[in-house]
């Protein structure tokens, strides 16, 4: 007759521990990895993810870019020329 070995709760717990470690590790590489090819700019590829070079979007991000900068020059311009109305307003009166 064989005698059932008590359990060792420490060992399980050591054993769920170390798994959710390999997971939660596993799962952080990924993230890291999604984040390093999907979101994250390089400047070596002229700030443009690599995912979106390797398909082919470069061209498409630039263009969006000159038109948010062409908008935003046209936004300072009239800022700019309504403060120097205000200024020749003030000097003449």
């Amino acid at each position: 007759m064989h005698a059932i070995p008590p359990r060792n709760n420490a060992l399980e717990k050591t054993v769920l521990c170390r798994d959710f470690f390999c997971c939660s590790v596993h799962y952080n590489s990924f993230r890291h990895a999604e984040y390093y090819n999907k979101t994250r700019v390089h400047s070596t590829i002229d700030y443009v993810p690599p995912n979106d070079k390797l398909l082919g979007r470069k061209k498409s991000i630039f263009a969006d870019w000159d038109s948010k900068l062409k908008s935003a020059r046209e936004q300072r311009r009239c800022k700019h020329s309504r403060d120097i109305d205000k200024e020749a307003r003030f000097v003449l009166n």
